[in-house]
């Protein structure tokens, strides 16, 4: 098996997960988040979180201050909030195993009996 390292990042994979694991607890302490959808992307060191706030704000970036996320332990790892205003799943409007043109994949965290399920969804596209 060949491993290829790639470096020169700033920030490793298991510090991406935990600034994910980070971002994803506060908002799921926040009462003003319904649901959400995360995922991190490996390459430009970013979490991307879609939040369903419980009340569609007038001010999108207003709210998205008032969330007031944790500063993260690595400057080179940045996080990006979208709001949406339906979480098709959720809603049980999506199929999260359908497979179709106009979806995207995307990871959830679920709560379960055992505490935290990470979950691969396939849901609408907004486009």
């Amino acid at each position: 098996m060949e491993v290829t390292l790639i470096g020169g990042k700033g920030f490793s994979a298991s510090e991406l997960r935990r600034a994910q694991d980070t971002v994803v607890s506060w908002l799921r302490s926040r009462p003003e988040v319904a649901t959400m959808l995360a995922h991190s992307d490996e390459e430009t060191g970013q979490v991307k979180v879609t939040v369903q706030p419980k009340v569609m704000p007038d001010d999108a970036e207003e709210f998205k201050r008032g969330l007031q996320l944790p500063q993260l332990d690595n400057p080179h790892i940045t996080v990006e909030i979208t709001l949406s205003k339906l979480d098709p799943i959720a809603a049980g409007q999506a199929n999260p195993l359908e497979i179709s043109r106009g979806y995207s994949e995307a990871d959830t965290l679920k709560t379960v009996p055992e505490g935290l399920a990470l979950v691969r969804a396939r849901t609408p596209s907004p486009w």
